[in-house]
């Protein structure tokens, strides 16, 4: 397993970067598998950004892909999720304080962490997924245009939620997860609302159980008895989220990709096109995609679709391998 140490945002950080013999998604505190493998300084690098209650393994559709051989392909755990943990308090986030972290400040902590990698000046392309990963992606490409080759936003959702589902995930969600944790004190608990991230992560989707219980379990086990609540608290806030500013969205400059899964039941056309409308600063303006037969998690659930997609947007964009001149750090 591969870490990097943060410690300007209090954080110790997991990335997978390349790696082999990656399986499906384990539930957490069970050995991980997977090895990483230096980056191929004449590829170039395909950011891929988790969304809420995920990991960085649930990328492993992609990483496992062999279309996508032709990338260095990087993803990190954010803060409360995964296997990415907070080390110490920081100024601006005491670890007494409610972790009550925008997704911006969620990008800050990738920015670090890139820095730390060394990558924070190498050019990239961004893929985030759902409303969390969307959201520190377009973050990251605001901040570094020039460093931003292409953005591809799967199911960025509205940009602020109904208040319904505010509370919905804010309060009851969190009374239900936090409520059986415990169980009888001889670790039995077991979350009451694993119906509910169902229903948000794969919507009305009919999907095997065999790719939709291995996230429920990564779930349980990461949040579930035996956990810290304020991890449970961190990452529902994501729901709670304000708008981003519109004048941040409006540097970025690199080509864009919106993806709108058929069954995220929580979107609407109308909150597609506010994303659309507000990407100013892109050259004849953002595409939007919808795909039939997709939830939320789109790169887990319907892989080979999102996989062909993304890779025509980036072949397009010309983001392609370049044997002759290395497009990311030696």
């Amino acid at each position: 397993m591969s870490f990097v140490d943060v410690p300007s945002r209090g954080l110790q950080v997991f990335y997978l970067q390349n790696p082999t013999n990656l399986g499906a998604v384990e539930p957490f505190g069970s050995p991980i598998k997977a090895l990483n493998h230096p980056l191929d300084p004449f590829l170039p690098i395909l950011l891929l950004v988790h969304g809420t209650c995920a990991t960085s393994e649930l990328f492993h559709p992609q990483f496992n892909d062999p279309r996508l051989k032709h990338f260095n392909l990087i993803a990190l755990d954010a803060r409360f999720h995964g296997r990415t943990t907070e080390t110490a308090p920081t100024e601006t986030f005491p670890l007494d304080q409610p972790p009550l972290h925008s997704p911006e400040d969620i990008g800050e902590d990738f920015e670090a962490a890139l820095n730390a990698l060394g990558l924070g000046e190498v050019e990239l392309s961004i893929l985030g997924l759902g409303r969390l990963g969307t959201r520190v992606a377009s973050h990251l490409a605001a901040i570094k245009p020039k460093r931003t080759k292409a953005l591809i936003l799967i199911s960025p959702g509205t940009f602020v939620e109904q208040p319904a589902v505010v509370k919905g995930v804010t309060v009851d969600w969190l009374e239900q997860l936090c409520r059986n944790k415990n169980g009888r004190g001889d670790g039995s608990g077991r979350m009451d609302c694993q119906k509910d991230l169902d229903n948000y992560m794969f919507g009305t989707l009919s999907i095997s159980q065999d790719i939709k219980l291995p996230l429920l379990e990564h779930t349980e086990t990461r949040y579930g008895e035996g956990h810290s609540e304020r991890d449970v608290t961190g990452m529902l806030h994501c729901f709670a989220r304000q708008a981003p500013q519109l004048d941040s969205l409006a540097r970025i400059t690199a080509p864009t990709l919106i993806l709108a899964p058929s069954h995220d039941h929580n979107a609407s056309e109308k909150g597609y096109q506010e994303w659309k409308a507000s990407l100013t600063g892109v050259p004849g303006g953002a595409s939007l995609v919808n795909v039939a037969s997709a939830a939320v998690f789109a790169t887990y659930t319907t892989p080979t679709v999102v996989n062909r997609v993304v890779l025509d947007f980036l072949g397009r964009q010309g983001v392609l391998p370049q044997k002759t001149v290395p497009t990311c750090i030696q």
